[in-house]
């Protein structure tokens, strides 16, 4: 009896171990294709490809070929595969990837015909989308890029265009450049904001040196101001942008040195001022936070 039951297991053993070895080789596989796609070896993923193409991830397998040589890969064959994978994971993936690559190249027939499939749109393909729609004349364009003027503050490489499309067709003149370059100083975005500084008219552009100055240590500059520059739009400006700077690490100093020029500043330009000042005393719990908030009016 114990012979026959030692038998027993001998023989179920002896049934469960190919497949066992079998599951354990296509899971091995399916990572050394993984690690010849994230090594570039086109070979050896083909290689691979063929022996998983019944694995219950072989649509990954797939997704990595095509990924490996997107920009040659025939856009017929990454159709096949978004269709026959709609709605999961991996199509998203690769389409997002793909309409990257079409928006690069401008290929904006291709590009717009896959866009409104896209279910998660990232901001540079919203803005490859409002690329293509400018170029083909769309009305409505520069309405759907109008609010991205004061919330994209630090845009990804294809916004740009889209940002200098307001400024070329006059939707955005020299207060709105100015209203953003605040925005981009109040969320310390300072890069981009001396970029944006490119936009002003050039009466009102400050050279890169007296903007990197005003973002590094404006208080020499602060300093040296004429007596009333009220006048001076682009000194108002860089004025209140400085003083903004400087209250980050001093809002003391920066309350003193606004009282100092707040003569030759407008009512608005001294509240933007006195709120940043507000602000930044607040969150270093400075008794003057509320003072100098009800200065902002």
């Amino acid at each position: 009896m114990k012979f026959r039951h030692a038998l027993l297991l001998v023989v179920v053993s002896c049934l469960l171990a190919p497949l066992s070895a079998s599951s354990t080789t296509a899971d091995e596989q399916f990572l050394a294709a993984r690690a010849a796609s994230r090594n570039g070896d086109k070979d050896r993923l083909e290689q691979l490809a063929a022996t998983l193409q019944t694995y219950e991830l072989a649509s990954y397998v797939d997704y990595w070929r095509l990924l490996l040589d997107l920009k040659e890969t025939d856009p017929a064959a990454v159709e096949v595969f978004l269709n026959r994978n709609e709605n999961s994971y991996v199509a998203e993936k690769l389409r997002t990837r793909w309409l990257r690559q079409l928006g690069e190249q401008e290929r904006w027939d291709v590009f717009d015909a896959q866009f409104p499939r896209l279910q998660d749109v990232p901001q540079d393909l919203a803005c490859y989308s409002l690329q293509s729609r400018r170029l083909k004349g769309d009305p409505g364009m520069l309405d759907d890029a109008l609010p991205l003027w004061l919330t994209l503050l630090e845009p990804p490489d294809p916004c740009y265009p889209v940002l200098e499309a307001l400024i070329l067709d006059k939707r955005i003149l020299a207060d709105g450049v100015w209203a953003r370059i605040r925005r981009q100083f109040e969320a310390n975005k300072t890069a981009a904001a001396a970029y944006s500084m490119n936009y002003l008219p050039p009466s009102q552009t400050p050279d890169k040196k007296l903007a990197q100055t005003i973002i590094d240590a404006p208080l020499p500059w602060l300093i040296r101001l004429p007596g009333n520059f009220s006048g001076n739009r682009m000194q108002r400006q860089l004025a209140i942008l400085g003083i903004q700077r400087i209250a980050r690490n001093d809002p003391r100093m920066a309350a003193e040195q606004l009282r100092r020029i707040a003569p030759s500043l407008s009512k608005d330009e001294l509240g933007w001022a006195w709120t940043q000042i507000g602000r930044q005393a607040a969150q270093s719990h400075l008794p003057e936070a509320i003072e100098w908030y009800q200065q902002a009016g």
